[in-house]
């Protein structure tokens, strides 16, 4: 297995944490900006499809926080809508990075968890929800303290340089029965 050190997304904020987190590694990535059409699936389908689209040589990332009661996953505004309200204070919450790439016909994937709880708005650091989540075992918000032990993101590259796979699944040859989004 071969990790490649191309990643899509054109996402700077993405794009900042991404090399911080690889360089901790002496590895050094690049970025790529392809487009790609999601289906709407379980986040595991999702990026297996986004790798199995892409092709070899290039990591796909995604990201998703669930809320205890709510489906939320991988749609991230409805999320922040959500989160925002007063009701979903104290709301136990689960940050998933999953990050896969395919190489001679498979699809590997990678996975990073931290759980915690949604909070009142906290913190400078704007980033999707950071402001809103605090992990476990810590009394500030990813908004406060960006603390790479409580990071989805660090713990799925730590996972990916240690080859800790999490999922091995075949690269997906079709994608009929499935809605796009």
């Amino acid at each position: 297995m071969n990790i490649p050190s191309i990643i899509n997304t054109s996402n700077i904020k993405k794009q900042i944490e991404f090399k911080r987190l690889f360089d901790q590694y002496n590895v050094t990535i690049s970025f790529a900006d392809y487009d790609v059409q999601e289906i709407v699936a379980s986040p595991l389908e999702v990026i297996v499809h986004k790798a199995s689209v892409i092709g070899e040589g290039i990591l796909v990332e995604d990201t998703s926080l669930d809320l205890e009661g709510h489906q939320v996953g991988i749609h991230i505004k409805y999320l922040l809508d959500l989160i925002a309200k007063p009701e979903t204070v104290g709301t136990k919450a689960v940050w998933t990075c999953l990050m896969a790439f395919a190489q001679q016909g498979l699809v590997y994937v990678f996975e990073g968890k931290v759980h915690g709880t949604i909070v009142p708005k906290a913190g400078d650091f704007e980033f999707g929800f950071a402001q809103y989540f605090l992990p476990d075992g810590t009394n500030k918000t990813m908004g406060q303290e960006r603390n790479d032990a409580f990071n989805a993101r660090a713990c799925c590259i730590k996972n990916m340089m240690e080859r800790k796979v999490a999922h091995l699944m075949p690269v997906m040859q079709s994608f009929d029965g499935y809605e796009f989004q």
